[in-house]
């Protein structure tokens, strides 16, 4: 009998859930630090709670642990449940510390557990679809690339505290970065970082709430293949906002994962399924998460899966992203 136990009963919460249902899931039990939280979700779902992360830790039956938590505590708990022989499937990023990261892939490999992390964009079919073409070699050399995903940000005080693991970096560069690595492969330098706090006051539950967490970041630089990258993430846009272009020496694609905003790729010459010119690329809705925690439960069951966002990719994203926090300075708002 398949049992998950999840941490954290906030907004991410309910996606799992859903697509941990879709599965036909045995039995799914959530926790929180605030019990009554727990209650109501699982009255919401018709699932289980319990009291405390603590006694859902020791519960010997539950097989895979979901940490839906701030980030700072996502690494303790993982640790723990690896080191129960738990399986281990946790909100993005898993850690932005290199020690930590390093440290949970050696913990998963010699507990023979699988860890995965909630990088959802690389279970959109459209962005799979741009994936192959560019591993093709359809647009030649990859010259540059240029990604942008951008929002007004969660209405949860601690998303914008850095103690608390907030900020735009952690919020939504990670994903950016980590489908940068995905798409031309590891960095092999970085050459601007800019990071900034534009809204240092927000409206949050209808108070005013100082904002002590960068919300603006710019990363310019190489990957070690020679492709120039631009990586945008803000939590300043007014409505939702992403778009990736990718450009090479025999063509170029433009995408984004919102449905309503154009898609497509443009080749100087036919490349089937690709015309010569421009190729509309269709964007439709999919539920991620149903797809990502098919991929997480074949895995679990010894099949080879899709290879994608393991503990070992999270480390290489650690080290780019303690990196880019070394390299950018917050400025401290006087005003």
């Amino acid at each position: 009998m398949l049992q998950v136990g999840i941490i954290g009963c906030g907004k991410q919460a309910p996606k799992h859930i859903t697509a941990l249902q879709k599965l036909k899931i045995d039995k799914i039990f959530v926790s929180d630090i605030q019990p009554e939280a727990a209650r109501e979700l699982a009255g919401k779902y018709n699932i289980l709670s319990y009291p405390d992360p603590e006694k859902l830790l020791q519960d010997n039956d539950i097989n895979v642990i979901d940490i839906c938590t701030p980030t700072p505590s996502h690494f303790d708990y993982a640790r723990r449940a690896l080191l129960s022989r738990k399986h281990v499937f946790c909100e993005k990023p898993l850690t932005p510390d290199i020690d930590e990261a390093a440290q949970l892939l050696a913990l998963c490999r010699r507990q023979q557990r699988v860890g995965m992390v909630a990088f959802v964009y690389k279970y959109h079919p459209l962005f799979n679809q741009v994936k192959e073409a560019v591993d093709s070699g359809v647009l030649g050399t990859v010259r540059a690339i240029f990604m942008r995903l951008g929002g007004i940000g969660s209405h949860r005080t601690w998303k914008h505290q850095t103690e608390s693991g907030g900020g735009v970096v952690n919020e939504m560069l990670s994903h950016m970065l980590d489908l940068l690595l995905w798409f031309v492969g590891d960095v092999g330098s970085i050459e601007t970082v800019h990071l900034d706090n534009l809204l240092p006051n927000r409206r949050i539950e209808g108070a005013e709430v100082p904002s002590v967490a960068e919300d603006f970041a710019l990363v310019v630089g190489k990957s070690v293949s020679g492709t120039k990258f631009v990586v945008e993430s803000d939590l300043i846009s007014p409505a939702f906002q992403n778009d990736i272009q990718i450009l090479g020496s025999e063509g170029y694609v433009k995408f984004s994962v919102i449905n309503t905003q154009e898609s497509y790729i443009f080749l100087n010459q036919e490349h089937p399924p690709y015309t010569k010119g421009k190729t509309p690329l269709e964007s439709r809705h999919t539920d991620l998460f149903e797809l990502m925690f098919q991929d997480f439960l074949n895995r679990m069951q010894g099949q080879n899966g899709l290879q994608k966002n393991s503990f070992a990719d999270s480390l290489r994203l650690a080290q780019l992203l303690q990196e880019i926090k070394r390299k950018g300075k917050i400025p401290v708002d006087d005003r």
